[in-house]
């Protein structure tokens, strides 16, 4: 049933009719027209399609107002005459399409109830996967489903129209700051950093990193950038290395060369010669760890490090951990004369968003990140992408009330 649930969900959303979840909310039609890029031996294609994704919007009970806002919405009756025929025969057998309307509404229940206790459910995983955060006050499920901002990290999208590509040549890079000159500008500062005495000043021993000898004094060099903002309240930089891509390799073959790419967001105006911040430097050396304890040497998206490093000043819930993600509007390839590299973006995230990639996985956190665009840039001293969702194997009462629910549900199960 939950499989025709999902074929049912995309057939009517690909005719980009707007489907009621009964007593959770309405799945969204949305047409997207973006450009992307792909890779092709020395060159890139860039192609304008326009295709259909879907978004998710909360919703206990259907109003006027949502019909007017959503004609044509699909409800549980027409979604019951969809599924029905496509079910097994032995099933048809014994119940009719009035009672699979009863279960689907049971089923819709189980998966709101899912996500609102554990914070995710990928039961309807073809069409995404859905997520919540919330603040889980009250004693009731309708308590937390208020409370609750819910949002789907859409997989559907069907392709509606595409453009002729136009086929550029990849450039020669003669380092990796080059894109980066023609995007922002003069450097800010250039500097060379010696990676060892950078980790001796952040606490690590000699026998803590036990490098190889061709790596006991790397050294490559990092160029800040002025990146713009929308507003005069913060100050957006970009650090990027370059030459990192060498000391990656340590004598295996490389199968992914990579610079790392650090944005900082730091409040006010600031003066860029005198209060330039340090701890982007020592998030560069925390991605530097992250490659050496690779097994293949090199950084790919959605890799974690825990460390005791503090990511800028002390607070409640510090950073002390890292993400790898890829460079947002550079996600392709670069080319130089000694081979391709990828630039890849590492951000700080707190004690307990470190704690859910180990519990749930990283690409859970990095989908949490995405949503609320916590994903590129570090900013020390944000709250926790977590701070008003309790963790759910710590929490008694959010073990009660999923125990409540389960019973919940065996009831439903049994009426029907």
């Amino acid at each position: 049933m939950r499989q025709e649930l999902s074929k049912a969900l995309a057939y009517f959303l690909s005719r980009q009719q707007g489907v009621y979840l009964e007593g959770f909310g309405i799945l969204i039609p949305v047409k997207e027209r973006k450009e992307h890029t792909f890779p092709a031996d020395l060159s890139f294609a860039i192609q304008k399609i326009e295709s259909l994704s879907v978004c998710f919007e909360k919703c206990l009970e259907l109003t006027g107002y949502h019909r007017d806002k959503f004609p044509g919405l699909v409800e549980n009756g027409e979604l019951a005459s969809r599924i029905y025929p496509r079910l097994p025969f032995l099933f048809q057998l014994k119940h009719s399409e009035r009672i699979l309307g009863r279960f689907l509404k049971a089923l819709i229940l189980s998966i709101r109830n899912e996500v609102i206790v554990d914070g995710v459910s990928l039961q309807l995983e073809d069409l995404g996967s859905l997520y919540s955060l919330h603040n889980r006050q009250g004693q009731t499920i309708h308590d937390w489903f208020a409370g609750s901002d819910v949002f789907l990290v859409a997989k559907f999208k069907e392709v509606l129209k595409a453009e002729q590509p136009r086929v550029l040549e990849l450039p020669l890079l003669e380092s990796a700051w080059e894109i980066l000159d023609a995007a922002y500008g003069e450097r800010v500062s250039q500097s060379e950093i010696q990676i060892t005495k950078e980790l001796f000043r952040l606490g690590y021993s000699q026998s803590d990193l036990d490098l190889p000898k061709d790596l006991e004094y790397p050294t490559f060099s990092v160029a800040a950038y002025r990146m713009p903002t929308e507003s005069k309240e913060v100050t957006r930089l970009l650090f990027c290395t370059d030459g990192l891509r060498h000391s990656g390799i340590n004598g295996q073959t490389n199968t992914t060369s990579s610079e790392i790419t650090v944005q900082a967001e730091l409040p006010g105006e600031i003066n860029l010669k005198q209060d330039l911040p340090n701890w982007p430097i020592d998030v560069i050396c925390l991605g530097w760890l992250l490659l050496q304890s690779s097994k293949t040497k090199s950084l790919q998206p959605q890799m974690v490090l825990s460390t005791d490093t503090v990511i800028g000043s002390p607070k409640a819930n510090p950073m002390r951990s890292i993400l790898t993600v890829p460079l947002k509007g550079i996600s392709l390839p670069q080319r130089t004369s000694d081979g391709f590299f990828y630039y890849i973006n590492v951000t700080g995230i707190t004690d307990d968003e470190a704690k859910l990639a180990e519990m749930r996985s990283p690409s859970h956190l990095s989908d949490l990140l995405v949503a609320r665009n916590y994903d590129q840039v570090t900013r020390p001293d944000r709250r926790s992408l977590l701070s008003l969702t309790k963790d759910k194997i710590n929490d008694k009462n959010s073990y009660k009330l999923k125990l409540r629910l389960e019973d919940q549900d065996v009831n439903l199960n049994t009426a029907h």
